[in-house]
């Protein structure tokens, strides 16, 4: 899933009185992305993942999950 705009606004609700407790109460759970990642890497590595995430129109985070799906499709692992 692609995080941008649109699932943005899907993943929460919209606000209004006790906006937080009606914008977070409820949300589907496949459209949850609430767990951060720490990542340790260098400043050409870093440059490389934001230019290309730049050309493919795409969050970093997004570029990293889709890597991961790949080599999970190939069984680099295996």
């Amino acid at each position: 899933m692609p995080f941008d705009s649109k699932t943005a606004s899907v993943a929460g609700k919209v606000g209004g009185r006790r906006g937080a407790a009606k914008r977070w109460g409820n949300k589907d759970p496949d459209t949850i992305r609430n767990k951060s990642l720490r990542l340790v890497v260098t400043h050409e590595e870093f440059d490389m993942m934001n230019a290309k995430a730049a050309a493919e129109g795409i969050s970093r985070t997004e570029l990293i999950v889709r890597a991961v799906r790949g080599y999970k499709s190939e069984n680099i692992f295996e």
